[in-house]
């Protein structure tokens, strides 16, 4: 079983150092990306939990094709 590192939105928002709008654009796709979706957690309408671990791997994969027009 693996365990994966939570954080709240709050606890994301201030480690990435991210204004609300960054967090929007960066969450948003993350959240479209069928590959990453599963990071972004929210068991109620006002709980959101990010999966660090899935968030970097995101960062990565994001990086790695920023100039793939992907």
């Amino acid at each position: 079983m693996t365990l994966y590192s939570f954080l709240s939105k709050e606890m994301f928002m201030e480690k990435y150092d991210y204004s609300e709008s960054t967090y929007q654009r960066r969450i948003s796709e993350f959240r479209s990306n069928p590959e990453f979706k599963k990071g972004y957690v929210s068991p109620t309408n006002s709980e959101v939990w990010i999966i660090e671990e899935i968030y970097q791997a995101f960062l990565i994969w994001k990086s790695n094709n920023k100039y793939k027009g992907v």
